[in-house]
Formats: structure tokens, C-alpha cells, sequence
């Protein structure tokens, strides 16, 4: 219908273009031309899954209307055959609408909610934030004077320091370019190199947030730069102090540059 109407192809091509950009972030490695594309936000295709709707919506209408079109006239051709033909459209106007309900807002919205929900729980075996690490971080503001950065590993939930306490922190999300020195500064600033302390102090960088490796997706390889900060043993961590421990979780201070 929209392919052979020229004043309607501009929908379809709407709906293809956020289509093509998720098939680029889902099916194509990191690089620059796919950034060039779709930014470091949306390089991450749950977003664009989010998103396809806004294109697909006309192509869902013009189906609507014409599916309503159709169920009007065989609505109109069975109510001749009854002895109430308006109660008859009546009952089946309202069991469409309660079917349409049902099969967009039933099952499938509340197990997309369910999943999502997981994610974001706070609880002894939650993967982006346990209590522990909750705990911790609603102690940070007494630890680290405003205006400090805290370095830590987005990737097991240290980036929420921000949201909870107010903290600044050197990696505030998964996604985007940051500094290349950043990960310099992270591989030595355990024992204290000279080029990492001189990082450090060039980031306004006094605390490193120890979340340990439990991440929201385990094994991810972009994890990896942040692996020096993540577990210390402090046996091998003589540039750092500890200041605060919920657990597992550990603050601390950068005292040995």
C-alpha cells in the first residue's frame, strides 16, 4: 500500500533509517565510522530498540486504519444477520479494543518491565549494585571533600558514586570517549608510578571506588581497562589507603604519590 503511493513512501523510509542504525549497532564491532554514525549514546542498540518505534508509529496507523476499515465492514455485514445489529457492533467494537489491550499491554510489556526491573535492583546478588556497595556509597560524601574525583569502574555500578552521593567521578558512564591516559593512570595507580600519580593529580584524582568484578553483563571485554581497580588485593596496593568497607566494597585514598 504505502511502496506504490508516492505521496506515502517518505513513512516507509522513516521507519527504515532508525531500523538501519540498529542493525549497525547490533551487528557491527566498535569503530569510528560506526561512532560517526551513531554517536557513543547511541551506539548501544537498546536504545535504538526504543527508538524504531518513533519511525515505525505511521506505518502502525495507516495498518490500524486499514485493519479497522475492514473489521468495520465485516462488523456491518454480520450485524445484518442479527435481531440487534447496534448491540452487535457495540459488543464487537468493545471486544477489539479489549483484545488491542490485551495484546500490547498484556504478557509481553509486563515481562519487559520484569527484565528491566532486575537490573536496577538493589539487593544482596544484584548485579549493578548490592547493598553493600549501596551502603558504601551513601557514606561517601563524609570520606571525599567536594570538588574531588573519585576514580571507578562503570561497569559495577562505581559511576552511580554521582548519583547517590554527589561525587564526581572520573568515568561517569559505560559508553563515550574519555581520555586515553585515564587507563594509564588506572594500570599503575595501585603501587603508585610515577606517570600514574602524575595523572592523578592532573584528573584532581584522590580516591579509587573498589566495586569488585560483578558486572550488569559479566565478562564484557570493555571492562577490561578498568580490571587494575576492580578486586585489589592490597598486598599489591602500596600507593593505596583504605578508608571506608561495606563488605566487599572498599574506598580508598591515594596516599603514596
Amino acid at each position: 500500500m504505502i511502496a506504490r503511493s508516492q505521496r506515502r513512501r517518505w513513512i516507509g523510509f522513516g521507519a527504515l533509517i532508525p531500523l538501519a542504525f540498529y542493525v549497525i549497532a547490533d551487528g557491527f564491532p566498535s569503530s569510528e565510522w560506526r561512532t560517526f554514525f551513531l554517536s557513543p549514546w547511541y551506539s548501544d542498540p537498546w536504545r535504538l530498540a526504543a527508538l524504531i518505534w518513533v519511525g515505525a508509529l505511521p506505518l502502525v496507523v495507516i495498518g490500524a486504519s486499514a485493519a479497522a476499515a475492514w473489521f468495520d465492514v465485516g462488523l456491518r455485514s454480520s450485524a445484518r444477520l442479527v435481531a440487534h445489529p447496534q448491540a452487535s457492533r457495540i459488543v464487537g467494537v468493545t471486544f477489539g479494543a479489549l483484545f488491542l489491550l490485551a495484546a500490547t499491554q498484556g504478557a509481553g510489556a509486563f515481562a519487559g518491565v520484569q527484565y528491566v526491573s532486575t537490573k536496577y535492583e538493589t539487593d544482596a546478588a544484584a548485579p549493578l549494585l548490592d547493598n553493600d556497595e549501596r551502603a558504601l556509597l551513601e557514606r561517601l560524601e563524609k570520606h571525599v571533600p567536594e570538588g574531588q574525583v573519585i576514580a571507578n569502574n562503570p561497569w559495577n555500578g562505581g559511576a552511580l558514586a554521582y548519583a547517590i552521593a554527589d561525587r564526581e567521578v572520573l568515568v561517569p558512564h559505560t559508553g563515550g570517549k574519555y581520555d586515553p591516559r585515564i587507563n594509564e593512570m588506572l594500570e599503575g595507580i595501585a603501587v603508585g608510578t610515577p606517570q600514574a600519580c602524575s595523572l592523578s593529580r592532573e584528573f584532581n584524582t584522590r580516591f579509587v571506588l573498589d566495586l569488585g568484578t560483578q558486572y550488569v553483563f559479566p565478562e564484557t571485554p570493555r571492562a577490561a581497562p578498568y580490571h587494575p581497580i576492580s578486586d585489589i588485593d592490597p598486598a599489591n596496593a602500596s600507593a593505596l589507603t583504605e578508608v571506608d568497607r561495606e563488605g566487599d566494597a572498599v574506598l580508598y585514598e591515594i596516599t603514596g604519590c
